[in-house]
C-alpha cells in the first residue's frame, strides 16, 4: 500500500470514528465514546506523522 493509499484509508477511518463518536454520544454510551476517542486519537498521530 502506497503512502497516499495509506493516508486516504486513515482519513476514512477518522471519519467513520467521529460517526461513531456521535452515536456514543447520543446513546449516552460512555465507553464506546472513550474507546472511538482512543480510535482516533491514534489515526491522528499516523497521519501527523507520529506513528507508523
Amino acid at each position: 500500500m502506497s503512502r497516499s493509499e495509506r493516508r486516504s484509508e486513515v482519513r476514512r477511518l477518522i471519519r467513520c470514528a467521529q460517526v461513531l463518536e456521535d452515536l456514543a454520544i447520543i446513546t449516552r454510551n460512555h465507553s464506546l465514546f472513550n474507546d472511538v476517542r482512543t480510535l482516533r486519537n491514534q489515526a491522528a498521530k499516523i497521519l501527523a506523522g507520529g506513528i507508523r
